[in-house]
């Protein structure tokens, strides 16, 4: 997006991204939802624990979200 740079300079880390995506599922727009979380996922990586899985690595907050959009979205194998 537009603003995306100024997004990934807040101090605050993925506060942005973790707010948006959060109104963006209690509107009724999950699509935008999880492309926005998966967005801030991307730009706030975390490494996996040591002997963890890939998949639980990131940001916890944007993790839910992105879950709670595929299951919005009608896709609750893919929040699994």
């Amino acid at each position: 997006p537009e603003y995306a740079p100024e997004w990934d300079r807040d101090p605050a880390g993925p506060r942005l991204y973790r707010w948006f995506a959060r109104e963006l599922v209690a509107q009724g727009y999950p699509t935008l939802a999880l492309k926005t979380a998966r967005r801030g996922l991307d730009r706030y990586p975390a490494p996996a624990p040591p002997g963890g899985r890939r998949e639980a690595a990131g940001d916890p907050v944007l993790r839910y979200l992105t879950a709670l959009a595929f299951a919005r979205g009608g896709n609750p194998d893919s929040a699994h």
